[in-house]
């Protein structure tokens, strides 16, 4: 063997993941290297992101293969995962919460409430422990999505059981007046409808809270950015041009309130015809590239036209759970990885500077 423990740290440090080019470590890896014999090593590695089996194989083979030219062959890994938090320090924390994630658009009617539910599925897949809260007072459309109609219980102190259904967590406006009811309520009531759903609900040991986001960037939207501890927002659109030109205005809001943006998903891209596999794009080509190459935000995913996933959704059932080989559903579980992947390079801690809302 001729190879240090030093340099073995760098090669680790130095290994990328081709489908997105970020680091496989980062700042915040736990990691242990140490020598054993002359043609031995041991690797303690504790990833801060969502890993899978696939992925550990992954890992192996390229550390085994880069290592066997340095004179290394015999490597034992112990492998694990641990989510940490990523604190936002001017920002009350949520009890028992690690990472709060918005899905977030200007424009109404993208599918953001289905984006939301099954990346939040998908992450609890992959191993963590997730919750959903619906932030669309106006619109609540989670309970319908997951199929639950009852009221939530209250605890002691006040604070509201989540509903739990395929271990996801969830609250909403929606579990607490008639499934028909409307929410007439004024802003400022809004905004603490909302608050009262992330604080005041009583969340067990998540690893990532999703939040449905409303459309717009008016008082929710506001409140999200300047009060809740958000470790970014994730961006939906449709590649249609009317949509494009609201999501860019919601992208410049978050941009100017200092709000990490994790990505970019493109929904209803395109519809690939089950008989002949012809894809037409039907609102348009390429739109979420467009708005990727504008404002520098990565692509996490391109979801097609599903009509598993509109039955699934409109059923209140988790399209993954009925259909693991559906497309979405598997462009789904890679969005899931990327946001873990995304968030565990941020990091531990930051401080937002809100800026005064003033008019341009």
């Amino acid at each position: 063997m001729h190879i240090t423990i030093e340099k073995i740290r760098e090669i680790l440090y130095s290994l990328c993941d081709s489908r997105n080019s970020l680091k496989l470590l980062n700042e915040n890896t736990d990691l242990f290297v140490e020598i054993q014999d002359s043609e031995s090593i041991k690797i303690d590695i504790e990833f801060n992101y969502l890993i899978d089996d696939e992925f550990q194989l992954f890992f192996k083979k390229t550390v085994s293969n880069i290592l066997n030219n340095y004179g290394v062959f015999n490597i034992i890994f112990n492998i694990k995962c641990k989510i940490i938090s990523h604190l936002v320090t001017n920002a009350k924390l949520v009890n028992n919460v690690k990472n709060i994630i918005a899905v977030v658009s200007g424009k109404g009617g993208v599918g953001k409430s289905t984006v939301s539910v099954n990346i939040a599925h998908a992450l609890t897949l992959l191993g963590a422990r997730v919750g959903i809260v619906d932030a669309d007072i106006y619109g609540p459309s989670i309970p319908m999505m997951l199929g639950i109609k009852d009221h939530p219980n209250s605890l002691s102190d006040n604070k509201m059981v989540p509903f739990v259904k395929g271990n996801l967590q969830s609250n909403s406006l929606g579990f607490l007046i008639d499934y028909d009811s409307p929410a007439i309520l004024r802003g400022p009531m809004v905004s603490k409808v909302f608050e009262q759903l992330i604080y005041q609900t009583n969340w067990s040991d998540l690893d990532y809270l999703i939040v449905d986001m409303p459309p717009g960037t008016g008082d929710i939207a506001l409140t999200l950015a300047k009060n809740i501890p958000v470790v970014g927002v994730l961006i939906v659109s449709t590649p249609q041009d009317i949509s494009l030109m609201d999501v860019r205005r919601c992208i410049k809001m978050y941009k100017k309130t200092d709000t990490n943006i994790i990505g970019i998903v493109e929904n209803m891209s395109f519809y690939k015809c089950p008989n002949c596999a012809n894809i037409d794009h039907i609102f348009g080509n390429n739109g979420g590239k467009r708005l990727s190459g504008q404002y520098d935000i990565p692509i996490l995913g391109e979801i097609p036209f599903s009509d598993v996933l509109r039955k699934q959704s409109d059923m209140g059932e988790f399209l993954i759970f009925q259909d693991s080989i559906e497309e979405s559903a598997k462009i789904f579980l890679q969005i899931a990885r990327n946001i873990s992947m995304r968030i565990a390079n941020l990091p531990k801690s930051r401080k937002t500077i809100f800026p005064p809302i003033v008019r341009e």
